[in-house]
């Protein structure tokens, strides 16, 4: 017993012993079982058990050590209940008496140099020696004990016994590197030899027939050791001089005489990643190769194997088994935050791995199309939303990605930025540094053309017995169409000037709209005459709203001449599958500045020609020949001229003077129907495309609903702190402050966002202060994440506990920072969420040691794995990305999920449904022409006052005139306007 009631102080009177509340053996008078009785009891049975080493029969040898194994559990389970809070409301104080986990150990010891016939007992040992040390010591061991267990463990690592070796991996977890003992350096190089040992024995890469190896080969514990090597990546970097032993019995495949522990340690890595039979144990491979990568790029070192590693990682995305696949795509989108390292290291890494993304998707999606399993579809969906992510980061700061990229330019095109599959010319390899996987050894196992036919019928209505089906083979082409609507509204652009929280446009209808008063968007706007809605190819809502100048584009003028006012604007706003844009356009009078230069001379001079009638002229610019030569000839007299001047006496020719400028349109859809014009839209061509909407309350009501959808994926993550000496949920969530470490890792999860004025999304929590005043965010153009921050929340009354428990619970990932000297109980929160549990334990060499407690139907995610123990450089980024992955997962699981595009999709696909309205091409072309003509009978009734209507009455003046023609003379154009108010007013009686 470590401590007990028995070990009194010197200063204490013998006679304060005598007293009810201490039991006999303790010297009392107080009968009946007690702590302290009962721990003497059990010191004392096990003394008098005596060597159980001499007992000679190997089966009872074996019987007994299988007992003390089962008592030292009862032991260990009744150290870890006590300290426990019962109510879960305080935490007691740390227990005076705690049982001795390590009083058996000389036993185990002795036990592990019996003979081979005593192989049973010795296994049992081995085993409990691994699960005691492994155990959260509450007493350090001192040396004498450390040396006498690393000898032993030593010997079990060497042991040419499988089944010992075998034992050892199994129970010796990677938290012996947590815990951080005196000395445990010298056995990494054991460790690793070991599992490799492991995972070397049997293992075919492709095992077919059911055998007693294959029995053996998952009998084997591959899962735990290719635990140890991937928690092991990170220590190469910080302990530069571990030993490696210079044999490795077993081990004959990998030499181990001259090359370091990081070497040793990533051959097997990319050995096992590329030809590890099971499962699991070929993901966790997949996620160590992920972080050791990660590690190398922080810490620079320009590893030479840094290429085979990704390239291996790009094999596997073709890989057979799907949730392998799906873990290297997850370490593809772990390595987009480390692409500015990626290029340090070669410049032409993300475009490659851009175009491995692109060969892939071309290599798989055949055979996915056609498939009825569901994780071939969401294998490819994982790749197209990877594969957009990739081109969204590095081409916004270098500018280019085309196949032979010159240097970039500071306006790159746009069309060659766009990432298309690749064409016979661009498919050629990545280069003899790269292995097996590229662009030129992909091929698609049907014709090139096999699916450009029914792409261009995909529009074609289909029957409603075929809707159904359609539905659950649209997932592809879905995501597809998103990508590619996503591309062209973002490369370039995002992140906006408002930053990245902020994806789509929040402008509406009503704003900036003369002939709207409501500040919301209502069936006002219904009514302007200068708005009109269509819908584009069944799948975009597209407004066209006229509004007034709001600035001057560049390298415009102001007006059609100077001094002039500006002319309206043309504001375009788009509804798709991927958000919800708007754009401003104005007319352009002019090229602008610096693009005559670049053309011929014969255009550049016409250019100039045609713009000096916008200009005054330069009184200090010389003359024409021909003015010369009249003004010569008029001040002279006759001197010779090639024509005759004016006579002696008689006013000169008058100077050339401007004509006065035309009058600017003033209809309020003039410049509306000028781009659609310019755009071909007006056309009989684009009429199965290009559609009115019916404007009425329920499509109001439809385009709110479809604002409020998501345009982006959406997570909310909960972040809990506990100190030292935490054990119940109040104490827990009355933290308001963290250690340095754990305020460094919160501000590395994202960046800091004050939620009064925070504007992408929130997770539930409220502007008004009530669940605190910051959170961190994190967001790219495709995924929001927002972290409810525990020590962030008031917890200043029962009712802000009450709601920080209420958010904090709700959320399905956890994550638990503990510096609590014992492991992280699931029930200490009691919610019946939290499907995943990621728990951060720091270390004492400033490393640490992450555990996954997930639920069990939640499938397998990385780039994180239960033991896995990383640097504080990687931890926030590691840690974010496997939050974001875990909460797929368990979404995953969800009935009838559905991701954020396809949800839109519906929507869309319901408002063109109901709303779109079937009209000939007379009556479209008069709603484009006047898109309220009742509009001007309710102003003329008084329905508007002020500015505004004195302004309506007079575009209703000038509408019809400025809308033939500009250049058409006075009079035809007031008998021309006559006519179309006519006709105006026709189609107003008509339409009543």
């Amino acid at each position: 017993m470590h401590q007990s009631v028995l070990h009194l102080p010197e200063d204490r009177d013998s006679s304060e012993c005598l007293t009810d509340d201490i039991s006999i053996i303790a010297g009392g008078s107080l009968t009946g079982w007690h702590a302290d009785s009962a721990a003497v009891l059990w010191r004392r049975i096990l003394g008098i058990l005596g060597d159980v080493n001499s007992i000679r029969c190997p089966r009872i040898h074996a019987r007994v050590f299988t007992h003390l194994y089962d008592l030292w559990r009862k032991l260990a389970k009744i150290r870890d209940n006590l300290g426990i809070s019962v109510d879960n409301q305080s935490s007691p104080p740390q227990p005076v008496l705690i049982p001795p986990l390590r009083m058996m150990a000389s036993w185990l010891f002795k036990a592990t140099t019996l003979p081979a016939e005593f192989k049973a007992g010795k296994l049992q040992a081995y085993k409990l020696i691994c699960e005691m040390m492994t155990k959260q010591q509450d007493v350090l061991p001192n040396s004498d004990f450390l040396v006498h267990f690393y000898h032993v463990m030593q010997k079990g690592f060497n042991s040419d016994d499988q089944d010992v070796l075998n034992t050892v991996i199994r129970h010796c977890s990677p938290r012996f590197f947590f815990l951080g003992l005196p000395g445990f350096t010298m056995l990494v190089g054991d460790f690793i030899q070991a599992a490799a040992r492991v995972l070397k024995s049997d293992s075919r890469g492709h095992v077919a027939v059911v055998t007693s190896s294959l029995i053996s080969l998952f009998k084997a514990p591959r899962v735990e050791a290719q635990t140890i090597l991937g928690s092991l990546v990170c220590f190469p970097n910080l302990y530069l001089q571990m030993p490696l032993p210079q044999s490795a019995p077993g081990s004959t495949d990998i030499s181990t005489s001259n090359e370091g522990v990081k070497d040793y340690l990533i051959n097997i890595l990319l050995l096992t990643a590329r030809s590890e039979p099971c499962e699991r144990a070929r993901c966790i491979a997949i996620c160590s190769l992920g972080v050791w990568i990660c590690e190398e790029l922080v810490q620079q070192t320009h590893h030479s194997r840094l290429r085979e590693a990704i390239n291996i990682l790009g094999v596997t995305l073709k890989f057979g088994n799907k949730l392998v696949a799906q873990t290297a795509c997850d370490v593809f989108q772990l390595l987009i935050c480390h692409w500015r390292h990626l290029q340090k290291t070669d410049r032409s890494l993300p475009k490659k791995i851009t175009e491995i993304f692109i060969a892939t998707i071309t290599f798989l999606l055949p055979s996915a199309e056609h498939s009825t399993v569901e994780a071939d579809k969401k294998l490819i969906v994982s790749l197209l939303l990877c594969a957009l992510d990739w081109p969204l980061f590095w081409t916004t700061y270098t500018g280019c990605c085309t196949a032979a990229s010159p240097a970039p330019t500071s306006t790159p095109s746009r069309a060659t930025m766009l990432p298309a599959c690749p064409t016979p010319a661009a498919r050629r390899p990545l280069g003899p540094s790269f292995l097996t996987l590229g662009p030129g050894n992909v091929r698609s196992s049907e014709p090139p053309n096999a699916h450009s036919a029914p792409e261009r019928e995909f529009g074609n209505l289909l029957t409603v017995a075929e809707e159904k089906k359609r539905r659950s083979m649209e997932l592809i082409p879905l995501t597809a169409r998103m990508v590619m609507t996503h591309l062209v509204n973002h490369l370039g652009h995002h992140p906006l000037s408002g930053g990245p929280a902020l994806l789509h446009s929040l402008v509406n209808e009503n704003h900036d709209n003369l002939y709207v008063e409501s500040s919301e968007l209502s069936s006002e706007v219904f009514r302007s005459p200068n708005l009109q809605l269509f819908v584009f190819n069944d799948s975009t809502l597209v407004s066209f709203l006229q509004i007034p100048p709001l600035g001057e584009p560049r390298g415009a003028p102001a007006g059609p001449c100077p001094g002039t006012a500006a002319l309206p604007e043309v504001r375009v706003i788009v509804r798709d599958i991927s958000g919800k844009y708007s754009w401003d356009g104005g007319v352009l009078y002019r090229p602008p500045e610096g693009e005559a230069s670049r053309r011929g001379p014969a255009v550049a001079a016409g250019t100039l020609d045609a713009s000096s009638n916008l200009r005054v002229p330069d009184e200090t610019a010389a003359p024409p020949p021909g003015a010369a030569r009249g003004r010569r000839g008029g001040r002279g007299g006759g001197g010779g001229g090639g024509r005759p001047g004016p006579a002696a006496g008689e006013p000169g020719p008058e100077q050339p003077r401007l004509e006065p400028a035309p009058q600017d349109p003033s209809a309020p859809f003039y410049f509306c129907r000028l781009l659609l014009n310019d755009l071909g839209m007006n056309s009989w061509d684009r009429r199965k495309n290009f559609h009115l909407l019916k404007k009425n309350s329920k499509l109001l009501r439809e385009i709110k609903n479809l604002d409020s959808r998501q345009c982006r994926e959406t997570h909310k993550i909960a972040v809990f702190y506990i100190g030292e000496g935490q054990e119940d949920k109040c104490s827990i969530l009355s933290n308001t402050e963290g250690s340095q470490a754990y305020e460094d890792f919160v501000s590395g999860l994202g960046w800091e966002v004050d939620l009064a004025t925070h504007c992408g999304f929130m997770g539930g929590l409220q502007r008004n202060g009530s669940t605190g005043s910051t959170a961190p965010y994190y967001a790219t153009s495709t995924v929001e994440a927002i972290f409810h921050v525990s020590t962030r929340m008031p917890s200043d009354s029962d009712d802000s506990l009450t709601k920080k428990l209420r958010h904090l619970g709700n959320d399905e990932v956890h994550i638990v920072w503990s510096e609590h000297g014992r492991d992280y109980r699931r029930g200490i929160i009691p919610t019946d969420f939290g499907d995943v549990l990621i728990t951060v334990y720091p270390m004492k060499n400033h490393m640490f040691f992450v555990q996954i407690m997930k639920k069990p139907q939640v499938p397998f995610f990385g780039p994180l794995f239960n033991g896995a123990i990383v640097t504080g450089t990687l931890l926030p980024s590691l840690v974010r990305a496997t939050c974001i992955n875990a909460s797929r997962a368990v979404k995953s699981r969800l009935t009838l999920y559905q991701s954020f595009y396809e949800e839109r999709a519906l929507y869309l696909e319901a408002i063109v449904q109901n709303h779109r309205e079937v009209m000939t091409f007379e009556d479209f072309a008069a709603q484009v022409f006047s898109p309220s003509p009742n509009y001007y009978a309710l102003s003329a009734t008084g329905s508007l006052s002020g500015s505004t209507s004195a302004e309506l009455s007079v575009a209703v003046g000038t509408d019809s005139a400025d809308q033939v023609s500009p250049t058409m003379p006075r009079a035809t154009k007031n008998r021309v306007s006559g006519k179309l108010r006519r006709s105006a007013s026709a189609i107003s009686k008509s339409s009543n």
